[in-house]
């Protein structure tokens, strides 16, 4: 009878990991509790804050940091800059690339941004000088030839 109870586990194992896995790529989160399964819904999960994002750019392009970030943000119209744009609805951002999260009052950056800034300085399309130099001046450059 234990040899059963233990094939029955093994089995239930089994097919949890498919479900789950078919839950998470729902964006759901599983939590076992007291041999309790409940599931719970995640926002933002594919999101990525300034700092996280400049983390992961940074491991493919060394000198990259926050304030070319921000430059860069700026330049290509990403999102509204708080700071010079304040006027600006925050909502009007680059889907693509940006999301503004208006319960937080901040914004969050998709994984389609740090592969498009990685490749941005990779091949050559644009130096930091440059961004430096666009962001001091304020010019905004049209991201379509970039991308």
């Amino acid at each position: 009878m234990a040899g059963i109870n233990i094939l029955i586990q093994i089995f239930t194992s089994f097919m949890s990991c498919l479900i789950i896995k078919s839950f998470l790529d729902a964006l759901f989160i599983r939590r076992t509790i007291k041999n309790k399964t409940i599931f719970r819904n995640v926002i933002n999960c594919d999101r990525l804050m300034p700092g996280q994002a400049t983390k992961l750019i940074k491991k493919s392009v060394t000198s990259y940091n926050q304030n070319i970030n921000t430059a860069l943000v700026y330049i290509f119209s990403i999102k509204p800059s708080k700071k010079i744009e304040s006027d600006k609805d925050p909502f009007d951002t680059n889907t693509k690339y940006c999301y503004y999260d208006q319960t937080h009052d901040d914004y969050q950056y998709t994984n389609e941004w740090v592969e498009f800034v990685i490749s941005l300085f990779n091949n050559n399309k644009i130096s930091i000088p440059k961004v430096n130099e666009l962001y001091r001046n304020r010019k905004k450059i049209d991201i379509s030839e970039y991308e």
